[in-house]
């Protein structure tokens, strides 16, 4: 089994690589690479084609996500294993439409990320319970609680009123209506007066 590491952690891959060899003897490290960009210079230099490589997201030059965009049009043959620290749901998702055959996280035990490698050689795509749930979740919008005086704001604000108009008409300082705007905004998760018009009228928090 052929495999290049693709992380910028030093350290991280050279902990991979002799744990990777204990376990098997079998398993030949190709090549390791500090970023997606010099993963690909050397798959290119070297017309080299490994069985797996496992790649980290965040890393400077060229992340993960990019990488495995170009793997999956200029590589398709190349099964990769994402091994990293982070697990945002649009991440995870991204990855895996890309391509992803696994997607696990550095605290994996070692004799996890080497079963890993064994099946997905073997043309199985591991995906843990947590990794499917977040693949196919419905996002949810935020549940608002907002003041009375949060509300009306809100309701003006989706009539059309400016905040100098909606001052005038609270008995209110422009600042102090900016004060609200910017807790309605926090509350509602966006960062325009459109898009909170919008989630609110979707969410019938206004009229």
């Amino acid at each position: 089994m052929e495999i290049m590491l693709v992380d910028d952690h030093v350290v991280l891959r050279e902990g991979l690589r002799a744990t990777l060899i204990r376990l098997d003897e079998s398993i030949k490290i190709v090549h390791e690479a500090s970023n997606g960009q010099e993963a690909l210079d050397w798959l290119a230099d070297n017309n080299a084609v490994p069985d797996i490589i496992l790649l980290d997201v965040k890393m400077p030059v060229l992340d993960g996500v990019e990488t495995m965009k170009k793997l999956a049009a200029d590589y398709p043959s190349i099964s990769v294993v994402v091994l990293t620290t982070f697990d945002e749901t649009q991440t995870v998702k991204e990855m895996v439409q890309l391509g992803a055959k696994s997607y696990l996280l550095k605290d994996a035990e070692p004799s996890q990320i080497y079963q890993t490698l064994k099946r997905v050689s073997n043309g199985e795509v591991v995906l843990s319970d947590k990794v499917v749930n977040q693949i196919f979740s419905t996002p949810t919008e935020p549940t608002v609680n907002l003041t009375p005086r949060e509300q009306q704001v809100l309701q003006m604000l989706a009539e059309g009123y400016r905040n100098k108009e909606i001052a005038a008409e609270l008995y209110l300082s422009e600042r102090t209506i900016r004060a609200e705007l910017t807790s309605i905004y926090n509350q509602l998760g966006v960062e325009s007066r459109s898009e909170a018009v919008s989630l609110a009228l979707r969410q019938n928090l206004v009229k």
